[in-house]
């Protein structure tokens, strides 16, 4: 499925394709139904298929990205005040942009075989599960949650690096379980 759009892009119910899903126009994508402060939504490649978003992804519901071992890509800022679960089992998350402009709900990245944040992350926390490769995040991270794990890292093989290149405030736990190299560079300031 390719979706070449210059307007808004609304996808309202769920998606699941037996192939790559690419919107590679330069309008805004909305996932969910805004009305419906319960619902999610699902976005679903079968077969390992990559996943990309070249516009602004704005979440109206709590969402679910699902693809199967392929590439998931996001070109733009990610935004909106629910949760964002990416399941790369084996493929690469990419974020070019900001995680939330206004905070967003629980992210949790699952599966990646490398993860690299370019942007801001701005969200109540960050969850990152059995990551087989380098986790790259280049932007400052503010979490918004006061109890709990506010950042919680978890790689699996020695390849899975993990990489802390700006500062870090969290007033919850931050739990860094790695089996690779872990890197904060000077400017990687963890405040709890």
């Amino acid at each position: 499925l390719t979706i070449n759009n210059a307007g808004q892009l609304y996808f309202l119910g769920d998606l699941s394709i037996g192939g790559p899903i690419q919107q590679i126009g330069t309008g805004d994508v909305y996932l969910g139904v805004k009305t419906d402060p319960a619902g999610s939504i699902n976005i679903s490649s079968i077969g390992g298929y990559d996943i990309s978003f070249n516009g602004q992804v704005n979440m109206q519901a709590n969402t679910t990205v699902d693809s199967n071992g392929g590439n998931v890509t996001f070109n733009q800022l990610i935004d909106g005040a629910y949760s964002l679960t990416i399941n790369a089992l084996g493929g690469y998350i990419f974020a070019a942009k900001q995680i939330g402009f206004n905070p967003v709900e629980d992210i949790v990245f699952n599966g990646a075989s490398k993860i690299s944040v370019l942007g801001d992350i701005f969200a109540n926390s960050l969850t990152i599960s059995n990551a087989t490769g380098p986790v790259i995040l280049s932007g400052e991270m503010d979490f918004t949650n006061t109890t709990g794990d506010s950042l919680n890292i978890a790689t699996t093989t020695s390849s899975g690096v993990v990489v802390i290149q700006r500062a870090v405030n969290a007033p919850g736990n931050v739990i860094i379980n790695n089996t690779g190299t872990l890197t904060i560079s000077d400017i990687g300031d963890i405040n709890l």
